[in-house]
């Protein structure tokens, strides 16, 4: 996003997410069930953007 998200979204951002994003945001959880790792590398970055900003 480049952002913290809820600058970016209304919250709760499920009520908001058009059919694109919506169907981004499932394929990226069905990655994260597959994929341990990546979802510990989103997580980090997320805490450091979270810390920056």
């Amino acid at each position: 996003m480049g952002a913290k998200w809820d600058t970016k979204l209304k919250k709760p951002a499920y009520k908001h997410l058009n059919d694109e994003e919506l169907r981004q945001v499932v394929e990226l959880l069905k990655k994260y069930l597959a994929d341990k790792t990546l979802l510990l590398k989103h997580d980090r970055e997320s805490l450091l953007f979270r810390k920056n900003s």
